[in-house]
């Protein structure tokens, strides 16, 4: 019989998506052949597993161009103070979402500012940013921005803070994301401010905004989610699950694959919400607790 324990699960917002059932605008993997291509088209030397610098020769150039985001005209990506890096690269070599990762740009807190622009899109949904810090037991901010309306310079939309590298046991990077919901035209960029430190971006995705991209099968709502004594019950779970907890301040708690409907917490978790997600192969789950 599902009932109340001492450690009750109590949904605040449900987020749930299929992801190969997203419409997205944007979903750039810098270990991927496409961009492998299209830095050595550019003149660069494939790093292995050290960096080459995208120098300010490349500064005014236009990485993958083509027409983006439903705008027309041809657009790409600009990328400044940075390095096509292989470094960093160790084991695990999976990133959290189960894909290789081989290559990252590497953002740096060099004596000028460190940025990747995006392309112009007519509205923006949420964005994911896959990251890893540099530094191994000090976290790290960088930033995402707005161009101004006026077209010249950038306004700050959020922050994200990147934990210690040595925090990442089961997966090379962790996972950043934000709701723009926006359906006004936005040009975006990561941007690194020289005071901070280096930091190595995976993948970029951004979804469309207005889109439904809901699948009401094999999704979790509140009556799929229930607690015996320490034991999560999970109705609708998804194939090859892991499992991740964060606090508010977006610190990852607990990382864990989850193999069955049945998953226990540990015994020394605080009290206090948290946000619940899981991620598989055929989608993912995104769910605010409040653990008492």
């Amino acid at each position: 019989m599902k009932h109340i324990c001492l450690l009750s699960i109590l949904l605040l917002c449900c987020i749930s998506s299929r992801l190969a059932a997203q419409e997205i605008w944007v979903d750039e993997d810098f270990s991927s052949d496409e961009w492998t291509r299209e830095f050595e088209d550019a003149g660069m030397t494939n790093p292995g597993t050290g960096v080459v610098e995208i120098s300010a020769a490349y500064v005014n150039h236009l990485f993958k161009k083509g027409e983006y985001g439903g705008i027309p005209g041809e657009q790409g990506y600009r990328i400044a103070k940075a390095y096509w890096s292989g470094a960093f690269i160790e084991n695990p070599t999976k990133g959290i979402d189960g894909r290789e990762i081989t290559h990252a740009v590497r953002m740096t807190n060099a004596a000028e500012d460190s940025y990747i622009e995006l392309p112009a899109l007519k509205n923006a949904g949420k964005i994911f940013i896959y990251v890893r810090n540099s530094n191994s037991n000090t976290a790290t901010r960088f930033d995402l921005q707005k161009q101004a309306p006026s077209g010249s310079g950038w306004e700050d939309i959020t922050s994200f803070s990147a934990v210690g590298a040595n925090q990442l046991t089961e997966s090379l990077d962790e996972l950043h994301s934000y709701e723009l919901n926006t359906d006004q035209p936005v040009k975006l960029r990561i941007y690194r401010n020289k005071l901070d430190r280096n930091i190595n971006i995976f993948r970029i995705k951004i979804e469309k905004y207005g889109v439904d991209n809901a699948i009401q099968s094999a999704t979790l709502d509140a009556t799929d989610v229930w607690c015996d004594g320490k034991t999560i019950h999970l109705a609708s779970l998804l194939k090859d699950s892991q499992l991740y907890l964060y606090d508010l301040s977006g610190r990852k708690i607990l990382q864990s694959p989850v193999d069955s409907n049945l998953f226990t917490l540990p015994d020394a978790l605080n009290k206090g919400i948290y946000i619940l997600q899981i991620f598989s192969n055929e989608g993912s789950v995104s769910k605010k607790v409040v653990v008492r």
